[in-house]
Order: C-alpha cells, then structure tokens, then sequence
C-alpha cells in the first residue's frame, strides 16, 4: 500500500506543483472544516476508540500487509468516514458559495477566489476518501477474508 499512496500522492501533487504551485490548494479553515467535521460525525456514531483504532489500522497497514489491531469494525468506521468526508466537503463548499454570493457582486476577482476556495473542500474530501480511506478499508476487509 505504501507505494500506492507514494505513486498517486506523488504524481496528484507533482502536477499541482507543476501547475501553479501548491500554496493555491492549501486553505487553513477549510481543512479545518474538512477533517474536523467527519472526526467529530465518527466520534458521534463510534467510540473514540473504535475511530482510534480504526485510524491506526490504516497508518499500520500503510506500511505492512496486516496489522494485529484489524478488525471488520475498523472497515466499518473507515467507510462510514468515507460518507462523512463527502459530507463535509459538500457542505463546507455550501458555506463557501453563501458567503461568496454575499461579497462584492462586481468585483470578479473576488467571486473566482471565493469560488476556489470553496471548492477545496470537496477536492480534500475526495483526496482522503479515495487516496486512503477507500483503499484502507478494502485492505482490511481482504486480511479478514484471508
């Protein structure tokens, strides 16, 4: 898994970099929405030490090929967090189009850079959900079925 991660972070942030440069992805508060709120929904629905737990089995199996903490709980929370991300991004970028349709309607630099922005929720969703949660979980499902 860990070359995985290595190969699609490399070349999804490589042709960011190549792009324009990072700084245009990274946006403090809607990170902060985007991994706060999904932790919080999980802490809500499991035991802070099933999500705990759940979020070491991935970082473990990261690196190797089973982990002694997997458990078919684990998967569960790991998918159900997939939902949350999307969640979060989607309604994070909601407040992000609000607030951008209350700025300055003339002043179009100022609609493009609230537009972008509000997007990065969803792009941060979609890179945590299916760069490591999707993938987490259907490797501890396949060490439970091995």
């Amino acid at each position: 898994m860990l070359a995985g991660l290595v190969i699609t972070f490399g070349i999804t942030f490589g042709c960011i970099i190549i792009g324009g440069g990072i700084g245009d992805f990274l946006h403090i508060p809607s990170l902060i929405i985007s991994l706060g709120v999904p932790i919080g929904l999980a802490l809500m629905t499991f035991r802070p030490n099933e999500v705990a737990k759940a979020l070491l089995t991935l970082c473990c199996m990261s690196y190797r090929n089973s982990c002694d903490v997997s458990s078919e709980k684990s998967a569960k929370v790991l998918r159900q967090l997939i939902i949350y991300f999307y969640s979060a991004g989607i309604v994070a970028a909601f407040i992000g189009w609000i607030q951008m349709l209350h700025a300055n309607m003339d002043n179009m630099q100022d609609i493009a850079l609230g537009f972008s922005i509000s997007i990065l929720t969803i792009f941060y969703a979609l890179i945590i959900s299916e760069f490591l949660l999707r993938p987490g979980a259907r490797r501890i499902e396949a060490s439970l079925s091995a």
